[in-house]
């Protein structure tokens, strides 16, 4: 393969994160719907009584995730993506800009970290720890970058509709030192544009979605995710035009549709995943969801993983 100059690689990579047109080369590295079950990610953080599942509404979007976190634990969360069925490597050689996108809903305006590009390793093995981090507060999405030391600077914040479906689109060139840049859009609009920044950590990051709060373990929280995916370009995330609006309910003030079930399937066993985690242990659990009069009304739950987080996380 021909060698790129540092120049070149650099142009292709700036192409890539929307910074020239083109996105001749695009493509999608990662389907992550929830139609092909958790195993899309490479690990799932969410310890009992906490539970992610799988539901289907029946509003047209399908299987989605259900991120749920209960009082007595700080997190629900899936860590990392499977290619092929192996955990993808995610590299900071030139030229490398990641897209990923989702629509997301969660339960209360203050459902706390939405999403992480973690820092691998343990705490005393990396600079940053999460050196791209959102947070829905306040009824706001807050987006962060976090410098090496854990120097936290706000780059964006645009107002949250909760119990409404919000598109995301995010882009992360993944540098070490000052090359790095990301983008953030929330429902199509830009919402933070950051560069000169380290995106790259020093063993290197992965993505994290889900709800987590470390100060707010007596809290439930609830984030549901559909479409999950990523590419090498933004058009590669991007909203086809049979998905409907991702803030159809907003703009309604109606909750979404959904038809009550009270069974589920047993979950199976929960596979042992790729060399840098320990095998999690499945379970079966049911998942409700308050309608907009406060009332229970459940989804139609099928199969929910739990696993141990590792320590330092």
């Amino acid at each position: 393969m021909r060698k790129r100059s540092p120049a070149t690689a650099a142009a292709v990579a700036a192409m890539m994160l929307g910074l020239t047109p083109g996105d001749a080369h695009a493509s999608v590295i990662w389907d992550g719907d929830a139609s092909h079950g958790t195993g899309v990610f490479a690990d799932v953080l969410c310890a009992s009584p906490s539970s992610l599942t799988v539901t289907d509404w029946n509003d047209g979007r399908g299987d989605i995730f259900a991120f749920n976190k209960q009082p007595g634990s700080n997190r629900c969360e899936g860590h990392g993506v499977r290619v092929g069925g192996f955990e993808y490597r995610f590299t900071a050689d030139e030229p490398n800009a990641y897209w990923f996108g989702w629509e997301s809903m969660t339960k209360t305006g203050n459902a706390q970290t939405v999403f992480q590009w973690k820092s691998n390793g343990t705490n005393d093995q990396n600079e940053q720890n999460y050196p791209v981090i959102m947070k829905v507060e306040d009824s706001r999405l807050k987006v962060w970058y976090v410098a090496p030391g854990e120097q936290w600077t706000a780059i964006g914040s645009v107002p949250w509709a909760p119990e409404a479906w919000h598109k995301i689109e995010l882009g992360i060139y993944a540098r070490p030192g000052t090359a790095g840049r990301v983008q953030v859009f929330l429902d199509g609009a830009k919402v933070a544009d950051r560069s000169g920044i380290q995106t790259w950590d020093t063993l290197g990051n992965k993505p994290r979605w889900g709800t987590y709060g470390s100060a707010f373990t007596e809290v439930e929280s609830t984030n549901w995710i559909n479409g999950l995916r990523f590419g090498t370009t933004g058009s590669d995330v991007q909203r086809r035009a049979d998905q409907g609006s991702p803030v159809r309910e907003a703009a309604s003030g109606r909750s979404p549709s959904i038809r009550t079930s009270p069974e589920m399937s047993p979950a199976p066993p929960l596979l042992a995943f790729s060399r840098s985690f320990n095998a999690a242990r499945g379970t079966a659990e049911g998942l409700s969801r308050p309608g907009a009069d406060g009332s229970g009304v459940g989804g139609t739950a099928r199969t929910t993983w739990m696993g141990e987080a590792p320590p330092g996380s």
